[in-house]
């Protein structure tokens, strides 16, 4: 079963999820309920964005580490819980030691946390694998800029709006949506006159 690429329940269980952000320091099963219903959604964003399994479990348990230290000020005048835990992720995938494709963390064989279980890891090495299979769009996103690479992303992949996409990255949603568009003028460029772009493979392994 893939992990979906998109939503999450706003209502599911009967407490809205602001609620559950209200209870974090006071009632553990609050962060349980908030983990079960949004875990696909951090683990499908990290799966975009990691070569290594054992990367993506890094950035979830962070991610929710994260949610836990900084709920009391989470405001949900400023937006769903949804896109606020897809900016603290993206905070902590650019704060991961070695992120992502770093020697050391390529050669790691330590085990992932054991938040997930082996056919998660399993379907995580699916959904990286699938995300690197088109390689004139791999090579075009690479040709961009990090902003501009991850702007489309959060859009086209993740199928966040422009408004929660500006939520993620710290933006207006004005200047979200003209980084968006230079993204796409970009990327559309990239693609009718791409540029060689060498990528380190790393191979996916699992003890």
């Amino acid at each position: 079963m893939e992990v979906p690429a998109t939503g999450w329940a706003k209502d599911a269980g009967g407490v809205p999820d602001a609620a559950l952000v209200a209870r974090l320091g006071s009632d553990e099963g609050a962060l349980d309920e908030l983990f079960r219903r949004h875990r696909r959604m951090v683990l499908a964003y990290g799966a975009r964005r990691c070569y290594q399994p054992a990367d993506v479990a890094d950035l979830l348990a962070a991610t929710f580490l994260a949610a836990l230290k900084t709920a009391s000020r989470y405001d949900p005048t400023k937006g769903d819980v949804g896109p606020w835990l897809l900016a603290l992720a993206h905070r902590q995938l650019g704060s991961m030691p070695g992120r992502q494709s770093s020697p050391r963390r390529a050669g790691r064989t330590d085990p992932a946390p054991r938040v997930l279980s082996d056919d998660a890891i399993a379907r995580i090495e699916e959904q990286i694998d699938a995300a690197q299979c088109s390689v004139e769009i791999e090579h075009a996103l690479l040709g961009l800029s990090e902003r501009h690479r991850e702007a489309l992303r959060l859009v086209d992949y993740d199928h966040l709006t422009p408004t929660d996409a500006a939520q993620v990255t710290g933006l207006r949603p004005s200047a979200f949506r003209f980084r968006l568009a230079r993204a796409r003028r970009a990327f559309r460029s990239a693609l009718r006159d791409p540029v060689p772009v060498a990528r380190p493979r790393v191979a996916l392994e699992v003890h």
